[in-house]
């Protein structure tokens, strides 16, 4: 095992690209964000590395930047995500055509824009559950503990504990139209557990503590 580490916003994967050629892992595991995953698809692709042998496995490569880098550079590596644009429900549906409706029928969802879009109706639930003159951050922040609603992925909530959100995770491996195959999904969704790396600590709505 080996780990590489680039400035954000990188774009030359050359010397990267080199080693994986040379070490032939088994998968790669990038944690490359934004413009940067683009680039290292696409030189990944240009070096006649075979995802079959040698796939990316990420947390952050979504539909929208599978739409940048061309579906060809993305076919065969794997995301792990609560959601996928292909997943099936009737919530989903109404997003997808709300969403295309009003940015163009060419543009894609995302993790980023389905949380984005339940979110908000998780705030509104909140603050309507206050009063005009009660509408401050601390509170709307108390009332949003324990809300619930039907998301594009499914039933989502706020953990009252840390104020992280029930979710529904998924591994899928991106294909060659641009889009994913969902291979596996939670059957339930899953509590979350934020910073379960940080030995003795646990996360509550006030941050990291010391487990007693």
């Amino acid at each position: 095992m080996a780990e590489e580490y680039v400035p954000l916003g990188h774009s030359e994967f050359s010397s990267v690209i080199n080693k994986i050629r040379s070490t032939q892992p088994n998968v790669i595991f990038s944690t490359v964000v934004g413009d940067s995953v683009v680039a290292l698809h696409r030189q990944y692709k240009a070096a006649g590395l075979d995802p079959e042998k040698m796939p990316m496995a990420s947390l952050t490569t979504s539909e929208n930047e599978v739409a940048a880098m061309g579906g060809e550079a993305a076919a065969g590596h794997f995301t792990s995500a609560p959601y996928f644009m292909v997943h099936k429900s009737p919530e989903n549906e109404k997003f997808v055509e709300a969403y295309k409706k009003r940015w163009g029928a060419d543009k894609v969802t995302h993790f980023v824009s389905e949380a984005c879009y339940f979110q908000t109706y998780l705030f509104k639930q909140a603050v309507e559950k206050l009063a005009t003159s009660d509408l401050t951050p601390p509170n709307i922040r108390d009332a949003v503990k324990g809300q619930e609603v039907i998301a594009p992925q499914g039933k989502v909530r706020i953990e009252p504990e840390n104020l992280h959100t029930w979710l529904w995770p998924k591994i899928a491996q991106a294909k060659s139209n641009g889009q994913f195959e969902i291979l596996v999904e939670a059957k339930e969704w899953l509590k979350p557990v934020p910073y379960a790396a940080y030995p003795g600590q646990s996360c509550t709505e006030k941050g990291l503590v010391e487990k007693s």
